[in-house]
């Protein structure tokens, strides 16, 4: 019986031995051969073009812009999480269509700039005004007339709207990032790109770091001087004083 259950235990271990190697190989083989796709290793960072070493982002699947065969591409990194919870990363290069060379420029590792138009990742910005287009900072960026957005948001009905979009009703002038997702101009408060209804802009703050526990044991990382917010919800009453 002993011998019976060792001689199983080997053969369990031999298979095992023989997966790890074959996905070993398998996932070798597709390094090298998206290497060959993208001309880059998948461990190596391409050189940003025309770098104006304005504020990044931190969002570490981002890589920016590489010019290659007189083309512009946008490379960025993927990842896939099986059931097992097992996952596996590649980068992917898209096509940007038909950029000017002589004078495109980017702005972060998110947004670019040429004389005809403005690019989040390889997407046109449609109707953004040129000449007064800057980022403000990360996923944020302005001209004279919108506040753009190029993350993911969440809509009212719970599904993800997905960059970049316009922040409706914000003011360029006086807009502004605080800690915590949250944004704010003269008008209103924003999570991401959607307004925070009936939020006091006034009085408005967000906190830096994790989330603050009230009296009550519930969350929260914003407050204005009527409640305390959790990325945009109403948790119960301020604790601001307001003189």
């Amino acid at each position: 019986m002993k011998k019976k259950i060792l001689i199983i235990i080997t053969m369990l271990i031999v298979i095992s031995f023989i997966g790890f190697y074959l996905y070993v190989q398998r996932t070798l083989v597709s390094e090298v051969a998206l290497s060959k796709v993208i001309g880059i290793s998948k461990l190596s960072t391409p050189q940003r073009i025309n770098n104006t070493n304005s504020k990044y982002s931190d969002d570490k699947w981002r890589i920016g812009w590489k010019i290659e065969n007189g083309q512009i591409y946008y490379l960025k990194t993927t990842e896939n999480c099986s059931v097992s919870m097992h996952c596996n990363t590649e980068t992917i290069k898209m096509l940007l269509f038909n950029p000017d060379i002589e004078t495109f420029k980017a702005l972060n590792d998110i947004y670019a700039i040429d004389k005809n138009n403005v690019y989040v990742e390889n997407i046109i910005l449609k109707n953004v005004d040129i000449s007064t287009f800057e980022v403000i900072k990360g996923y944020y960026a302005k001209d004279k007339e919108r506040v753009y957005y190029s993350g993911d948001t969440l809509a009212d009905d719970l599904h993800i709207i997905k960059g970049p979009t316009i922040i409706k009703e914000a003011d360029p002038g006086s807009f502004k990032i605080l800690p915590s997702e949250y944004s704010k101009d003269k008008n209103h408060v924003y999570v991401y790109a959607k307004m925070v209804k009936e939020a006091d802009a006034d009085t408005f703050i967000s906190y830096e770091g994790p989330a603050k526990k009230d009296k009550n044991g519930s969350s929260y990382v914003a407050e204005d001087i009527n409640y305390k917010y959790f990325y945009g919800e109403r948790i119960g009453a301020s604790s601001l004083k307001i003189n």
